[in-house]
């Protein structure tokens, strides 16, 4: 469980970061660009910890 919420946690902080780094170059009309931010980082961050982990643990198997 400690690992899961650092893992949570981890994944958060990077995609948060890397959905800012989208903004900022991209420079959108949103009336709420940091809505997009914390949106995208927080779907990304559970995809990773729910998805994307076991997909990668299912291609280690084989």
């Amino acid at each position: 469980m400690k690992t899961k919420l650092i893992h949570f946690i981890t994944a958060l902080v990077i995609y948060g970061f890397i959905g800012w780094l989208m903004m900022f170059f991209l420079e959108d009309e949103n009336h709420s660009p940091w809505f997009f931010v914390i949106f995208w980082g927080v779907s990304m961050a559970l995809a990773e910890l729910f998805i994307f982990e076991k997909i990668r643990n299912r291609k280690k198997q084989k």
